[in-house]
């Protein structure tokens, strides 16, 4: 989620599991005309949120507030427990998600 006041560009940024198996954010996977697209750039819109799933499944069109992105690979990020983690380009950990199947512990995000 970009709670912040001003667009943020999360282009080759990327989702990890203690695995770890990976998810690179790209606009190059988004559908033709996302509002996620800035020149050619995966950019989270003021307010946005991305959803990433685990499985099959058709990536929707974007909205100004929402994508959902589909992995079509086999299941990784599991529902028994992990901690994902949302990487920067140059790998400093921005946020991560504890969870079990019971809960979950959300870490800060910080965009500088």
């Amino acid at each position: 989620v970009n709670t912040g006041a001003a667009p943020v560009e999360v282009e080759g940024w990327w989702v990890q599991d203690t695995f770890p198996h990976t998810y690179k954010l790209e606009a190059s996977k988004l559908p033709a005309g996302s509002p996620f697209n800035v020149a050619g750039k995966f950019t989270m819109p003021v307010g946005s949120s991305v959803y990433l799933y685990n499985g099959t499944g058709t990536d929707t069109q974007p909205t100004n507030n929402s994508a959902a992105i589909y992995r079509n690979t086999t299941h990784h990020f599991n529902n028994a427990g992990d901690t994902l983690y949302l990487k920067r380009v140059d790998g400093k950990t921005m946020s991560y998600v504890q969870y079990t199947s019971y809960r979950e512990k959300i870490g800060p995000l910080s965009c500088s």
